[in-house]
């Protein structure tokens, strides 16, 4: 039997998610997990705007420069020109995810050459996609983007 959810019940599973993965050393499957709710928060945020829905394959780093035009060719609020602002963290932050998932057993000069190091670094990508993730779900709040 299939059962219609709402938008914020799959939001709420995808953060009780997020948050079981890391509590269980899966920290790869969370940071993945708060990159989706990451991208799904712009994208609301983006179609409310422009009236477009954004394709499910558009990537996140598209999404960002999505932010960027709206910053340019929109008058906006307050509330709005902070979450387009925060592209510029999420853009670092996907960055450092890219290097989080793609680099454990990569050997680096200058780099964290150790597992245990690497590990150390997903923990941390996965604690900063989560705050990320709950700047975006206060501003989509206030702006009342459901």
């Amino acid at each position: 039997m299939i059962t219609d959810f709402k938008k914020s019940d799959l939001v709420r599973q995808g953060i009780l998610h997020a948050r079981e993965a890391s509590g269980s050393g899966f920290h790869l499957e969370a940071i993945t997990t708060w990159e989706s709710l990451i991208w799904e928060g712009m994208a609301r945020y983006i179609a409310s705007r422009t009236g477009k829905a954004v394709e499910v394959s558009t990537s996140l780093n598209a999404l960002l420069q999505r932010l960027k035009k709206i910053e340019e060719e929109y008058e906006l609020n307050a509330d709005e020109k902070t979450l387009c602002g925060l592209r510029h963290q999420v853009d670092t932050w996907r960055k450092r995810r890219e290097e989080a998932v793609h680099s454990l057993a990569l050997i680096e000069e200058g780099k964290h050459h150790t597992f245990k190091d690497k590990v150390s670094l997903q923990v941390q990508y996965a604690r900063n996609g989560e705050a990320l993730f709950k700047e975006i779900k206060e501003l989509l709040e206030a702006l009342k983007i459901s």
